[in-house]
């Protein structure tokens, strides 16, 4: 404070509780004191290098010093510091939304390993129905090689892609397939 007194208060800062800008001042033996500025000066470093406002405010209270309003406003009540407890809650909230998110990327990236599955399947029918066509002796779909199965499992594969809204619910009806 004494650096500040006889360093800034003269000059670039003679003024500065004035400014609309300032809501807030650290008041010590009758003087007001920017809190950043006080901070900038205590931590040797630039006054636009970081924040002040409310946290930096609240550094200052807890090591007893008066904080004063400048605006003429009553002080904001005291806010409780949460407990480990709140924070053990949020973050139980934070891991259960991010496993909901987890499951829904699964869930996304299974529909489009089906979808894929269904088309690779409907390239080698595609594939095998003019070998079977011209056969000896030629037949005709569904044939008897297994493709018809291969088939059945490609729109069944589409059907389930499509319509299961979980992947749970997805794998038991491959399952079932």
């Amino acid at each position: 404070m004494a650096r500040f007194d006889a360093e800034l208060r003269p000059g670039e800062y003679a003024e500065w509780d004035v400014k609309m800008s300032q809501k807030w001042a650290i008041e010590h033996a009758g003087l007001r004191y920017p809190p950043k500025v006080l901070w900038a000066l205590i931590a040797n470093r630039a006054v636009n290098s970081f924040s002040g406002g409310g946290d930096l405010n609240k550094r200052f209270v807890r090591l007893g010093f008066a904080l004063i309003r400048l605006d003429g406003r009553p002080l904001p009540e005291p806010v409780e510091e949460p407990t480990y407890r709140d924070l053990e809650e949020q973050v139980a909230k934070l891991e259960a939304l991010l496993a909901e998110a987890e499951l829904r990327v699964l869930t996304e990236q299974a529909r489009t390993r089906l979808a894929l599955i269904a088309l690779a399947a409907a390239s080698e029918i595609a594939r095998h129905a003019p070998g079977c066509m011209a056969g000896s002796p030629p037949h005709t779909l569904p044939c008897s090689c297994g493709f018809a199965r291969a088939e059945q499992l490609a729109a069944e594969s589409m059907v389930i892609a499509a319509d299961t809204p979980d992947l749970t619910t997805m794998i038991a009806a491959l399952t079932a397939a």
